[in-house]
């Protein structure tokens, strides 16, 4: 008996290889894992736009905004801020996310705000200050196309399906000279976020080529300018391709 139950199964066993795939495996296995992936960076994007409220006069009993250029770790900035539970293993590749303070009576956003280090009183709360929130992380491999390095149309999917506000919210690319002079390029970035919906949001200067002082790595060093060694080989900490949440702080 037990001989004809081993036989049985190992018949259904051979048999499954000729079965067809579902028509919606990707929707049942892939999509959920892209998701899983971009869900992570939003969640955090999202409980540093709650610490940055927190830290505003409304909330902090203070004239001034009690918030700095920095980084902000999910470990200790953020943990009050993010569901129980959240892990973030920068080490392994996962988000950063960094405020940036930048001088709005500077068009293309290149230049930071002096005084950026005094303790004392935040540049954040000076009024030509222009404040960003920027998560970001290299998009695995995985999710990219072989041929292009571009994200692979399910990850544009999920993007699209988590990011409700997406407008915000896509991978990292520099503009070719066309895309440079667009109007839409409001600071003449030499980068801007793209996704399926979006051709072109240009990201400030500064975060492209700048670095924050006392940050391991700014966006510059794992997204931007600063990915690449003198002969242009990427750094063991750079990412071909970025994923990117940038809200500006009103």
């Amino acid at each position: 008996m037990y001989i004809w139950v081993v036989l049985a199964t190992f018949i259904v066993a051979l048999y499954s290889f000729n079965l067809s795939h579902r028509a919606d495996m990707k929707e049942m296995l892939t999509l959920p894992q892209a998701e899983a992936v971009i869900g992570k960076m939003i969640t955090q994007q999202r409980g540093a736009k709650k610490y940055v409220e927190g830290h505003s006069p409304q909330y902090n009993g203070q004239d001034v905004v009690s918030y700095f250029p920095g980084e902000l770790t999910p470990e200790v900035d953020l943990k009050n801020y993010l569901p129980y539970g959240f892990i973030n293993n920068r080490e392994q590749g996962d988000y950063r996310t960094l405020i940036y303070c930048l001088d709005k009576n500077d068009a293309t956003r290149a230049t930071q705000l002096p005084g950026c280090g005094n303790n004392m009183v935040s540049c954040c709360s000076d009024p030509n200050s222009a404040n960003y929130i920027v998560t970001f992380g290299c998009i695995p491999r995985k999710w990219r196309n072989v041929r292009t390095g571009k994200p692979r149309p399910e990850f544009y999917k999920a993007l699209h399906r988590i990011a409700v506000d997406g407008t915000e919210t896509g991978y990292a690319e520099y503009l070719d000279e066309e895309e440079f002079s667009d109007s839409r390029n409001v600071h003449n970035s030499k980068m801007a976020i793209r996704a399926r919906n979006i051709n072109l949001i240009s990201i400030p200067q500064f975060i492209v080529e700048g670095k924050l002082a006392g940050v391991e790595y700014s966006f510059s060093d794992i997204c931007g300018d600063n990915r690449k060694d003198e002969d242009g080989q990427m750094l063991s900490y750079g990412c071909d391709k970025c994923l990117v949440y940038i809200s500006p702080v009103y």
